[in-house]
């Protein structure tokens, strides 16, 4: 039996070093588990970073938030609103007012549908002037076309036409007096 003794000691010592390395392998495991999960939460944010930033919403502001909502259902979710039921829209709904209440909607627009149009409008007009300009250095007798406000455009094209208007029956009603006053020195 002393034969026996150095054998069974390496065997508890094999076990010892794989049962060190199965613990080393595991706590790695976990530690590359936490690493991914930390990855993950950093890209899961949403479009801020407080609770309730953009204000707090309830079921009651389905309607209030509908066009928020719908562009939710169609860009994020995939599914078309008009084809739900209203039982369907509630439970949405109330993922749609999670990700709104947390901040985690993929982008700002899901928030203030209105107030991110604005602010696209107006980069997008920047970036004309910008490529318009660059275009003017480039070939100086190219007109920068002023199409960014059609409704100012509008307004002052019908006062340039009005004043016309009223121009042309001044000078219609001076040349009759003139008419007039030469018919009467006759």
């Amino acid at each position: 039996m002393p034969d026996d003794e150095p054998l069974l000691e390496s065997a508890k010592r094999k076990r010892k070093s794989l049962d060190k390395d199965k613990h080393e392998k595991k706590r790695r495991k976990e530690k590359k588990h936490k690493k991914d999960k930390k990855k993950e939460k950093k890209q899961k944010k949403g479009a801020c970073d407080s609770w309730g930033k953009y204000g707090i919403i309830r079921e009651v502001d389905m309607y209030r938030k509908d066009q928020e909502f719908s562009l939710w259902l169609q860009e994020v979710k995939k599914i078309d609103p008009d084809q739900l039921s209203n039982w369907d829209k509630k439970t949405y709904f109330k993922d749609f007012m999670e990700d709104y209440n947390t901040c985690t909607m993929p982008n700002k627009k899901f928030y203030n549908l209105e107030k991110w149009e604005l602010k696209d409008a107006e980069k997008r007009k920047k970036r004309i002037v910008k490529e318009y300009k660059s275009a003017q250095k480039k070939k100086p007798d190219v007109e920068v076309p002023s199409i960014f406000n059609d409704e100012e455009e509008l307004r002052i094209q019908k006062k340039k036409e009005r004043e016309q208007k009223d121009y042309q029956a001044y000078r219609d009603k001076l040349f009759e007096a003139t008419l007039n006053a030469a018919n009467k020195e006759k």
